[in-house]
């Protein structure tokens, strides 16, 4: 089950199944990634190649539930936007009770 929480100018989508958190500025536009290390994908849109949104392919069994915090630091550091947003919209997309 997809969970999506939408909190300042972030919304923030889990999906249970799949293990993956998506993460985006505004809504998600067409894009193309760019990978990282424990599972994480930078995306950038297809139209302009700006920072539209940010993957996290395995999101438990890489580890990111217990780190948060450097998560969203990444978060902010290719979309931009407050950090403690950030962080508490990937807190209640993947730890709502319908996250698991």
């Amino acid at each position: 089950m997809a969970i999506l929480i939408r909190q300042g100018e972030f919304q923030a989508d889990y999906d249970s199944r799949g293990d993956v958190l998506y993460v985006s500025r505004g809504n998600p536009r067409a894009s193309e990634s760019e990978r990282h290390d424990r599972g994480v994908l930078l995306r950038y849109a297809f139209d302009n190649g700006a920072a539209s949104g940010v993957t996290i392919i395995g999101y438990h069994k890489n580890g990111w539930g217990g780190d948060l915090s450097e998560l969203a630091q990444i978060v902010v550091n290719h979309l931009g936007g407050n950090r403690d947003d950030a962080l508490a919209i990937m807190s209640a997309a993947t730890e709502s009770p319908n996250a698991y």
